[in-house]
């Protein structure tokens, strides 16, 4: 298992999940905000928010690829995310190359803010700050793979704004956190639950018995 080192550090340890103990140290050549692995776990993507790359690691022999340049605040799941704009940018997982999709139709879109694929691997989830009406609102654009065919946005849900979402594969539920009002929120079946201040993530165990929410107010 891999885990990104506290705040402000260039590290990623690697844990044995057996005795928790670490085994290994990837020193990278930037900040690490945020890791992800890849479905295969070959690779182990790595972001350095300060100054907006991506890394690839290879999982096998800890070798560390060459930067991969995107948006600011980037947030990648195999894509990078700009907090600061509507922007997805699609990381090529062989050739590194980027390109760059707009998920939200919507004009007034301030930011894509998480994209999440669904349990059954046929769509993806966009979580955008969608600026409708002048106000801003949650939105979860639909779309359909392998051609990103766009779905639609999802209905029935509540105002937001969204900050990160999550799918129970064992149910096909999706859960969003809900800045807001500081809960996560399931669709479809509508149950919430109280979290703490200014929630930022959120991970459902295989399972589908437990819900993980970090917060940073508390």
């Amino acid at each position: 298992m891999f885990s990104n080192a506290s705040g402000g550090n260039n590290l990623i340890k690697v844990l044995n999940t057996s005795t928790h103990a670490v085994i290994d140290t990837i020193t990278l050549p930037g900040i690490v905000s945020s890791i992800v692995m890849s479905p295969d776990g070959a690779t182990l993507y790595a972001v350095d928010g300060a100054n907006n790359y991506v890394y690839a690691v290879d999982t096998s022999t800890r070798a560390i690829g060459a930067p991969i340049a995107v948006g600011a605040s980037p947030n990648p799941i195999v894509w990078a995310l700009s907090r600061f704009s509507p922007d997805a940018i699609k990381i090529d997982a062989g050739t590194h190359t980027t390109t760059t999709f707009i998920p939200d139709s919507n004009p007034a879109t301030m930011a894509v803010l998480d994209v999440i694929y669904a349990a059954s691997n046929t769509e993806l989830h966009f979580l955008t700050f969608d600026g409708t009406n002048g106000a801003v609102n949650g939105a979860v654009w639909v779309y359909l793979l392998p051609g990103l065919t766009i779905g639609g946005p999802m209905g029935g849900l509540p105002a937001g704004p969204f900050m990160a979402g999550a799918v129970d594969a064992t149910q096909d539920i999706l859960w969003l956190i809900d800045m807001g009002s500081a809960t996560i929120n399931s669709f479809p079946g509508g149950a919430t639950a109280p979290v703490g201040a200014m929630p930022w993530s959120i991970g459902v165990r295989p399972d589908g018995l437990e819900v993980w929410v970090p917060t940073s107010g508390g």
